[in-house]
């Protein structure tokens, strides 16, 4: 049957959103006022106005200065604040080797408020490349020497960096835990700013998890302590997280309200990292809306901001977006070559999450062109990552992408265990949109076994998941999915209402590949209820599709499909010439195999097709 299976990708792009919070300082307030008085104000100007480079020009002239100078302890602070710095602007080998020298420097003095500070800066640098468990091990340091010196601030702030890297790993108990501990300190010390920033964190977990009201409660309660403070960059902030929950429910028109409200703010105090932030995910809205066009030119628009002030992370995750644009268009010549600029950016920086989204995204547009050899060797190097790292959310994602593949050639067990694996993990973590992709994607695997009744409970739950999460897409596949069960069991009336509202959705979200999989199956009914007529109709609208996007096995299965109806109207030569041209296809396909294992179970798979 030609159910459908559908390829994880939209963990990716929320996490090219980019759920920004509020950091909390790695340096303390004193720090600045501890270089001279002069640099310290032009510092805090450059600061303010985001002219990272002046700054950390001014900075280093400091350093130089106190080393000449034998003043250890302030140079101590200026190295610190160096780190903080290249985090902010995501430069962050650059950033570790600063605090490694500030903690050098503030050992030899024995000043336990700038160590601490510089464990906290080594545990977020670390974190930012992903590297989880060296970050996590700075943060325990970091919050022995805080309560050994009794500095309840500086616990708040390594409890607030464990609980934020948990956030990260996609170990939300454990990250609430941390965070929890942290904001009860910050209450006590009636420590506002600080309550807003853990509040913004544990925001984003509880959107990881789909608890999205939970989720804007946070934001909204970050959101006010911001607007009290007149603290523009905070409530730019609070706006694009606020944005991003609604992007994640669907809810297009507040997610665009509010990324628009953070963007005229990041404007206002002419942060240029946020515009750049703020478009690219502007256009991650339209993309959702199937507003492809609009959707390029403020990805666009976030490209040239991003190359302007050189930054380089911010390149590489426009242009993954880019690259998700083009595969929805199945432009997929086009979308490799963003996402292997990406992955070549990614390498460069040292993004391991990154790296492993376009590692994945790669392999997913080789699977679309037919070439699966290429995407499993791609889907394997996106694992090998993802666990090195521990992120499990994306580990999930690759796993279930895996399992398609081996779907595809019907190799059903290994389908079946990877797709077990997946939801394992799924569950564990409570990422209820993804656990719905892959209950529909085994019900599928269940249809190819014959287990309709099996399939049937898949589909269903899976379709309950979308419809409580307005994931549209996902419910056109699954609509798609119950069609094509029911047609297995003969009862094509249901299959019919099933997969004409499955073609109305897809056609609503512009998802071309869905609508030539409803078209194609839409056609099957008629076959079967002999309205060869009306089937081939289907058929070649169809196809005339499948040409145009490049869908080189979906085009192979309906023109055997027509050679079908031929066969029945026993026209034998137009039969045997669109048996040709699926069985030609079908060869190109195979030929893309060079392991000996994948292509004699793709012939298998397709053995039907050969004997006709």
């Amino acid at each position: 049957m030609s159910a459908r299976l559908y390829i994880e990708s939209k963990h990716y792009i929320q996490i090219i959103c980019a759920l920004i919070t509020t950091a909390l300082p790695v340096f303390s307030g004193q720090v600045l006022g501890q270089i001279t008085y002069s640099m310290h104000a032009q510092v805090e100007q450059f600061m303010n106005t985001h002219s990272y480079d002046k700054a950390i020009e001014l900075l280093k002239q400091a350093a130089k200065i106190e080393l000449s100078q034998g003043k250890k302890k302030q140079r101590a602070s200026t190295l610190l604040t160096l780190g903080g710095v290249f985090t902010q602007i995501s430069e962050y080998d650059s950033a570790i080797a600063y605090f490694d020298s500030a903690l050098v420097t503030a050992e030899s003095t024995i000043d336990t408020t700038i160590i601490c500070e510089a464990l906290i800066g080594l545990g977020k640098a670390h974190e930012g490349l992903s590297k989880y468990v060296k970050a996590l091990a700075y943060a325990h340091r970091a919050v022995i020497m805080a309560r050994s010196s009794r500095n309840s601030s500086l616990e708040t702030q390594a409890l607030y960096t464990i609980g934020e890297i948990h956030s990260a790993t996609s170990d939300h108990g454990r990250a609430f835990a941390y965070l929890d501990s942290a904001i009860v300190i910050a209450r006590h010390n009636d420590d506002k700013e600080n309550e807003a920033t853990i509040l913004s964190t544990k925001g984003v977990s509880h959107d990881a998890i789909g608890e999205y009201d939970n989720a804007l409660h946070c934001f909204h309660s970050a959101l006010e302590y911001n607007k009290r403070e007149k603290n523009i960059a905070g409530e730019a902030a609070n706006y694009a997280n606020i944005a991003t929950t609604y992007f994640n429910l669907g809810h297009y028109d507040s997610a665009s309200f509010y990324y628009t409200k953070a963007l005229t703010s990041r404007r206002r105090i002419k942060d240029r990292r946020g515009v750049g932030s703020t478009l690219n995910n502007i256009g991650l809205v339209y993309y959702c809306l199937s507003e492809f066009d609009t959707a390029i030119a403020y990805l666009d628009s976030a490209l040239l901001v991003r190359k302007a002030i050189k930054d380089q992370r911010g390149v590489g995750i426009t242009m993954y977006n880019i690259g998700i644009v083009h595969s929805a268009l199945s432009q997929f010549d086009f979308a490799l070559a963003h996402y292997d600029s990406a992955l070549t950016i990614m390498r460069e920086i040292g993004s391991s999450a990154a790296e492993g989204s376009a590692l994945n995204s790669i392999g997913s547009s080789y699977y679309a062109r037919g070439d699966y050899e290429r995407s499993l060797a791609y889907y394997d190097s996106a694992l090998v990552v993802e666990r090195r790292i521990m992120d499990r959310f994306a580990e999930a994602a690759t796993l279930n992408n895996i399992a398609i593949l081996y779907d595809e050639i019907a190799q059903y067990d290994k389908a079946i265990a990877y797709y077990d694996s997946s939801l394992l993990i799924k569950r564990k973590i409570g990422a209820k949109q993804p656990i719905g992709t892959t209950l529909s994607n085994l019900g599928t695997t269940y249809c190819a076994l014959k287990q309709y009744s099996r399939a049937l409970a898949y589909f269903d739950s899976a379709l309950t998941i979308e419809r409580e999460l307005h994931d549209k897409r996902g419910e056109s596949y699954s609509l798609d999915n119950i069609g094509m069960a029911y047609h297995e069991l003969e009862e094509y009336d249901s299959s019919l209402s099933y997969l004409r509202s499955s073609l109305n959705i897809s056609r609503q979200v512009n998802d071309r590949r869905m609508e030539c999989s409803a078209l194609n199956n839409i056609g099957r009914n008629y076959f079967m209820l002999q309205e060869y007529v009306i089937g081939c109709a289907y058929y070649d609208t169809a196809i005339s599709i499948m040409n145009e996007i490049g869908d080189i096995s979906g085009e192979a299965t309906t023109l055997d499909n027509i050679g079908q109806v031929y066969e029945k109207l026993f026209d034998i030569d137009q039969a045997v010439s669109y048996y040709e041209r699926s069985v030609a296809l079908k060869e190109s396909l195979r030929d893309k195999f060079h392991s000996p294992s994948l292509k004699s179970a793709y012939i298998e798979a397709e053995k039907d097709v050969y004997e006709r």
